[in-house]
This record gives C-alpha cells, structure tokens and sequence, in this order.
C-alpha cells in the first residue's frame, strides 16, 4: 500500500506547491500506523497513538470519564519526616501518607472545597512531642468522630468533633489524644470549609478528645 501524505508547513511561496521539507502526517505503509515527522529536517517520525494502543497519560485532567474493567495500580506511600507539610491534592490526594517524626510534626490541610480529595493518615513512629493536623484558613473546620482505644480494659472511648474543631491533635500530653504508632486519620474534603474525618487509634494515659479548634 502506498504511503499517504498530507503536507503541514507555514505559508508557501507564490506558484509554490508544496515543500519539500514540510513536516508531514502520514499512514505508514510498512505498519499502517498514523504518524508524524518532528524537526527542521523532518526525519524524525513518531507515532500517533491509536485506541487499541496502551498509552500513558501524564498531567492530563479526565473530565466525566467511562471507565470499564479498570486495573488499578499500587500508588506509594508518601513518608514525612520533616516538622511541616504542606499537603496537596496533587502530591498526596488518594495516598496514604506516613507520619515518622517522632518529636513532631505539623500537617496543614489545603482550604476544603468540596472537591472529594481524600487524604489517609497513619503513625508511622509513636509521637514523643507535639504533632497536629490543621486546615489551612479560619473558617475551614472539621467534622467527624474519634474512636480511641484505651491502654487497659480492653474499652473504647469515642469523641465528636464539635462545630468548631479545625484541628486534630495527635499527642497533648502523653499520647492521651493518640498519636500511637499505627493510629489511622482519614480526612475528606465534603464542600466548601469542611471536611470529614474518621480516626482510629490507640491512646495513653486518661483518654481525651483528639478534636481541637487552633487555627481560628
């Protein structure tokens, strides 16, 4: 089959039909696949990706997407050691992130609005001093409830977020709030200025509410 060219290039010259050293599209004979030369000598050939092609997608944004059958790949952790973190919907949305800096660490929530993005805590290292989660504003808040397993006779103690809680602290005064390794804190940004938390963990000492309003 022979090759099929359709010519790309700036304005011709007058009486001039095409040129010669137009960049081209074109259906390559030898495989039948779509293609297009790159470059000022227009030697360099890449493919047009077709359907039945696996392709990867970087940095691009699926609006209404279909989804069929999809393979779900593993995402990685993202490990914090340092004494604060920013966190992100594009770094951190839909990981978890580990927590392992035992003297403390301060995590700041982006502004909630309503935007679904979901963000998985877990204590990697026991905290020894102060560490918190916060929104990122005054008028951001968090809603939600704690379930708090107490350090002897095998009880549970729950707390609820008041209406004001931005904050969540993750050791006060010997743990007592949390802040054990392996406690979970799962935060999701349900509409403008709130988001939703659920926390599982253990604590030490006389178990208190791990809910706090700092920021505003």
């Amino acid at each position: 089959m022979p090759t099929r060219y359709i010519k790309r290039s700036t304005d011709l010259d007058g009486g001039q039909a095409s040129r010669e050293n137009a960049n081209a599209i074109f259906v390559d004979s030898d495989d039948d696949q779509l293609k297009f030369t790159t470059g000022a000598s227009g030697t360099t050939t890449v493919d047009v990706v077709t359907e039945s092609q696996t392709q990867t997608l970087t940095n691009k944004t699926l609006t209404a997407p279909t989804i069929t059958n999809a393979s779900i790949q593993s995402v990685t952790p993202v490990d914090v050691t340092t004494a604060t973190v920013s966190i992100t919907a594009a770094t951190h949305g839909g990981r978890t992130i580990t927590l392992n800096r035992a003297t403390g660490i301060t995590a700041t929530l982006p502004a909630a609005t309503g935007s679904g993005v979901y963000f998985r805590f877990v204590v990697g290292t026991t905290f020894t001093g102060a560490a918190i989660i916060q929104v990122a504003n005054a008028t951001d808040v968090i809603n939600g409830n704690a379930t708090l397993y107490a350090d002897s006779g095998d009880t549970v103690v729950g707390f609820t977020a008041t209406a004001s809680d931005d904050s969540i602290d993750l050791f006060n005064t010997d743990n007592t709030t949390g802040g054990l390794l392996g406690e979970i804190i799962e935060l999701v940004d349900v509409a403008s200025g709130k988001w939703h938390c659920n926390i599982t963990a253990n604590a030490g000492g006389t178990e208190v509410t791990p809910f706090a309003n700092v920021v505003s």
